[in-house]
C-alpha cells in the first residue's frame, strides 16, 4: 500500500495530486462503512425475529438475501458514478501527427 500511495503522490514529482487522493481515501472509507452496515442490518433483524417473532430457517435466509442484495449493490455504487476527467490524471490524452489531441 505505502508504495502504491508513493507512486500516486509522486508521479508529477510533487504533492499536487495529494487532495486528490484523499477524496479517494474518504469516499472509500465512506463505502465500507455504508457496506458495513448494509450487511450488518439483516443479520441483526434476523436474529431479532427468530427471538421476538419466532422465524424459522426459511425466514432468516430470505432475509439474509436481502443483506447480500445490499452488500453487492453498495459494491457497486463507485462504478456506476461518473468518474471526474480530473482525478488523479485518470484521463489520457493522445497527440496525433496533424496536431489534434483526443481524450
Amino acid at each position: 500500500m505505502a508504495v502504491d500511495t508513493a507512486q500516486i503522490v509522486l508521479m508529477d514529482g510533487n504533492l499536487e495530486q495529494l487532495p486528490a487522493l484523499f477524496n479517494i481515501a474518504q469516499s472509500f472509507h465512506n463505502n465500507i462503512n455504508l457496506m458495513f452496515g448494509v450487511t450488518v442490518a439483516p443479520m441483526i433483524a434476523g436474529i431479532a425475529a427468530v427471538f421476538l417473532l419466532n422465524f424459522g430457517l426459511v425466514s432468516i435466509i430470505i432475509i439474509n438475501k436481502f443483506g447480500l442484495i445490499g452488500g453487492i449493490t453498495v459494491a457497486m455504487l463507485p462504478t456506476w458514478q461518473p468518474l471526474p476527467k480530473n482525478k488523479l490524471n485518470l484521463i489520457t490524452m493522445e497527440k496525433h501527427n496533424d496536431g489534434t489531441i483526443t481524450t
